[in-house]
């Protein structure tokens, strides 16, 4: 076990916080502090005290917007200004604490989703849509957590990309069955955790360095995990992913002249 362990960690490629990654989250975190820094030079803290946000959401109510958005939910949220300024106050301190995702691993996994579901609810409840910057958020995905395996552990295996998943996990399984929907004609194969293919695919080397990931991509001699095996597969399939593609193999594109290895 130990052997595998310090193969695993010795034969990580990078970890993906390359330059063009760290620009695309400095630009969303910048554009969210200068939203929240403007509201509050505007009308400064009565911006989530004096009722701004409910006023807002009645405006939708009584000009007949027909933007898309659910019918209805504007008008209710309006009816209790006082939750209303409490969702306001909620939102300035969100916007203000974008910058941590640059500095901060656990902000990154609580304030950037945070922010997405800020985003998306606006479009659901003003049909304000920003359907770009929403996109923008696979930048704080982790794109190259990947691993080339030991010598001793090669299977010289040279057909089409293996995908090892979560068998335990319904979310896991639903996006297994939309995949493979697809996969037939893209030459790409799931296999269950706990499947004794996995284990004869990528012997005992999953074991230490996966442990936690719901999904291994095998392709030649090179695994990918978590969520670079997902982006992996994005960029496998194509077709209606072809948007997620564009926007993985581009910072991809302008990391590999700086790539390096580190040493087994």
């Amino acid at each position: 076990r130990r052997r595998f362990e310090a193969a695993s960690r010795g034969g990580v490629l990078d970890k993906g916080e390359f330059f063009a990654i760290y620009f695309v989250r400095a630009m969303l975190a910048l554009m969210f502090c200068s939203a929240a820094m403007s509201k509050l030079r505007t009308n400064g803290i009565d911006w989530g005290t004096h009722g701004t946000l409910a006023n807002l959401f009645a405006a939708k109510a009584l000009t007949g917007d027909r933007s898309p958005r659910v019918p209805g939910l504007a008008e209710a949220l309006a009816r209790h200004p006082m939750w209303c300024d409490v969702l306001a106050r909620g939102i300035l301190l969100l916007e203000l604490s974008a910058p941590l995702v640059l500095v901060s691993g656990w902000a990154r996994r609580l304030v950037a989703p945070s922010l997405f579901v800020m985003l998306a609810s606006f479009w659901l409840v003003l049909g304000i849509s920003f359907p770009m910057t929403l996109v923008c958020f696979v930048f704080f995905l982790r794109f190259s957590d990947e691993m080339e395996l030991p010598a001793s552990d090669r299977t010289g295996f040279t057909g089409p990309p293996r995908v090892v998943f979560d068998g335990g996990s319904r979310w896991c399984h639903a996006c297994v069955r939309c995949f493979e929907r697809k996969a037939a004609s893209k030459s790409l194969e799931f296999i269950p955790a706990d499947d004794a293919r996995a284990h004869a695919l990528l012997r005992d080397a999953h074991v230490s360095w996966s442990r936690g990931c719901k999904w291994l991509l095998l392709n030649g001699d090179t695994v990918y995990r978590g969520s670079a095996a997902f982006i992996e597969m994005l960029a496998i399939m194509g077709g209606g992913w072809r948007l997620a593609c564009l926007l993985y193999l581009i910072p991809r594109f302008l990391r590999d002249p700086l790539r390096f290895r580190r040493g087994a």
